[in-house]
């Protein structure tokens, strides 16, 4: 299968992604149970911040299937409407994907200057 995605990736401008586990695949399974088992005596609230997403986030079935199901990235944000997106996360991974959204983080600038032009971005 790797094989296969490489030969794909090999048609656009691509990043393998350095991750330790392959998220969203089949190749979670095994580690299922023992994610359940772990977050089982958890509470899961309602966001306080507004989330588009596929499912009730408050329940441990949600968290063990997002484990392992296919995220449907489309589909969330453009339910989402005409509003501001922002990225927390490291590298703007995602940024390259939605036209408009802003990130927090970047490996180009420093921590302080990305969360300051983020910021002035959103104002």
């Amino acid at each position: 299968v790797e094989d296969e995605v490489l030969a794909v990736a090999e048609r656009w401008k691509s990043k393998r992604l350095n991750v330790s586990h392959a998220f969203h695949s089949p190749l979670m399974e095994p580690m299922l149970d023992d994610f359940r088992e772990a977050i089982s005596g958890l509470t899961f609230h309602e966001p306080v911040v507004g989330m588009s997403t596929s499912g009730d986030v408050t329940t441990v079935d949600y968290w063990v299937s997002h484990v392992r199901d296919v995220v449907r990235f489309h589909e969330n944000v453009t339910r989402l409407g005409d509003v501001t997106l922002v990225e927390v996360g490291p590298d703007a991974q995602l940024t390259a994907m939605v036209d408009g959204l802003i990130p927090t983080l970047t490996r180009v600038k420093s921590d302080v200057e990305s969360m300051l032009t983020a910021l002035s971005q959103v104002h």
